[in-house]
């Protein structure tokens, strides 16, 4: 997916290579009109960004055609399927060799939110790779390259650099719940007459950005999942006792390249959408992408701890 021209300013450089997350709410709230849709388009796609002023719209009733509509349906929507979340998963992205893991924490009715995600130093990668096809999450070490995370106090937004203790505040930046009401299903995706493809992303609010691939994987769904024809359910198949469909499919040609990944397996939450594990495999079927879950909870709310800010050094150029 193409990324939102903005996040580049707000995690660095680095960053837009490790959350792929449509995150250009912040600045937007920082400007004095931002009841305006946000536009953003290339060659060879568009996104539609919806800001938080937007109308409401009526949350449509929960009856789908098919499993596949469930599934579209509820990985475009997990943040109405529960109230708090919590928990840990490792993954990597566009590279095996770079493994990051993240924790998070996110009560959606008080727009609370903490996320932290950290590269990790890995010395043998086929021992990596071993380990989470079977399960196992062997302690690893920091790499101390990357290391970031996001605090929501409900009202603002809180950027912390722990590489370098400094944090960057976004007033007004935390999305309330009122602020992000479900779109009908086949208004998310469509493809313009001249074959471009338009995707409208939902405001996220769980506030947790860093943890969105497993927690609102609504970019997954665009990425892997638009074109049904490409994917089918292979069954169920429990995952922290918890029910999850399981996805096989193949991406289409330019996400493909995009994204070096040539097929896939999702395990996708059947009550609320979330991304539990997913396997990205190249042409060579050589696993190249991946995303487990360590540990998660529902509507089991966690005390979210505000950072100790007297560690760290605000900056004050934005």
């Amino acid at each position: 997916m193409k990324r939102i021209k903005h996040m580049t300013m707000i995690f660095g450089t680095i960053t837009v290579l490790l959350v792929p997350v449509v995150f250009n709410v912040m600045e937007n709230n920082n400007k004095k009109d931002n009841n305006q849709t946000t536009l953003l388009s290339n060659e060879n796609e568009v996104i539609i960004e919806p800001t938080k002023n937007d109308k409401p719209q009526k949350k449509q009733v929960d009856t789908f055609a098919s499993d596949k509509d469930e599934i579209w349906h509820k990985m475009l929507n997990t943040v109405d399927y529960y109230d708090s979340i919590d928990g840990e998963f490792f993954y990597s992205i566009s590279s095996i060799d770079d493994v990051y893991a993240v924790s998070f924490n996110a009560d959606i009715d008080s727009s609370k939110a903490f996320s932290n995600a950290s590269k990790l130093e890995i010395n043998d990668i086929n021992n990596l790779v071993t380990s989470i096809q079977l399960n196992e999450f062997p302690e690893f070490k920091k790499a101390g390259s990357f290391d970031l995370s996001l605090y929501s106090d409900g009202e603002n937004y809180y950027k912390i650099n722990n590489i370098d203790n400094t944090y960057t505040t976004y007033k007004y930046a935390a999305i309330k719940k009122i602020d992000s009401i479900a779109e009908d299903d086949k208004s998310r995706f469509t493809i313009r007459e001249d074959g471009i493809p338009c995707y409208s992303y939902r405001p996220d609010s769980t506030n947790a950005y860093l943890a969105k691939r497993c927690i609102f994987p609504q970019e997954m769904a665009f990425g892997y999942l638009a074109n049904f024809d490409l994917w089918e359910i292979k069954g169920t198949e429990k995952i922290f006792n918890r029910e999850c469909y399981v996805i096989t499919g193949n991406t289409s040609d330019d996400y493909g390249k995009k994204t070096g990944v040539n097929s896939f397996e999702f395990y996708i939450d059947k009550e609320t959408g979330t991304l539990l594990k997913y396997y990205g495999y190249d042409q060579s079927n050589n696993l190249c992408d991946f995303l487990i879950i360590s540990k998660i909870n529902f509507n089991s709310p966690q005390e979210i701890i505000a950072p100790d800010f007297n560690k760290y050094i605000e900056n004050s150029d934005f």
